[in-house]
């Protein structure tokens, strides 16, 4: 914690009493809890780093996982590529081995920059929750069937029961 004190008194003389600051001694990651929540109603976190007089700002994987579990239920495409744009607007990055989305920054503008990161994560989480609703008020028709691999497959065995009208397989079942 004495690593980043003079950061710490910084943004208690910006904010108040409004965030959390932890510090993990052993990692050297300094963690700011923001006092707002994100759709999955954690509160946003930021991870500081310092190497070798660089400072790095990240998410702690927030993000990269909420673009995930989108991906595994209605799509993620489009996630990936809003996310991919608003990333490289904010001037952040995406580290793929970490999983996480990162911004780098010097000692003298660490504060703007803390602020700067907060802004992109809210909009971040903020277009993923509406990119959600907006994918799943969308009626596709492939989800309604089985998409045409399926179907094919599951046509062609039953192709000489359909050939001598013992399947029909146009039926359509609710």
């Amino acid at each position: 914690m004495k690593k980043y004190q003079h950061i710490i008194d910084q943004l208690k003389k910006t904010l108040g009493e409004q965030c959390h600051f932890y510090s993990d001694e052993l990692s050297g990651t300094f963690i700011l809890v923001l006092p707002f929540k994100d759709s999955m109603g954690d509160n946003f976190i930021i991870r500081l780093k310092e190497k070798k007089g660089e400072y790095t700002l990240d998410d702690g994987g927030l993000i990269i996982n909420c673009s995930f579990i989108m991906s595994e239920t209605v799509g993620g495409k489009k996630a990936d590529r809003l996310v991919s744009s608003l990333v490289k607007n904010f001037n952040a990055r995406i580290n793929p081995e970490e999983g996480v989305i990162e911004l780098s920054s010097r000692i003298d503008e660490i504060i703007s920059k803390l602020f700067h990161f907060g802004k992109l994560l809210v909009t971040l989480d903020t277009m993923l929750v509406e990119l959600t609703k907006e994918e799943k008020d969308t009626i596709k028709p492939q989800r309604e069937s089985l998409g045409p691999r399926a179907s094919y497959k599951l046509r062609k065995p039953l192709n000489q029961l359909i050939r001598d009208g013992i399947v029909n397989h146009r039926l359509i079942v609710d």
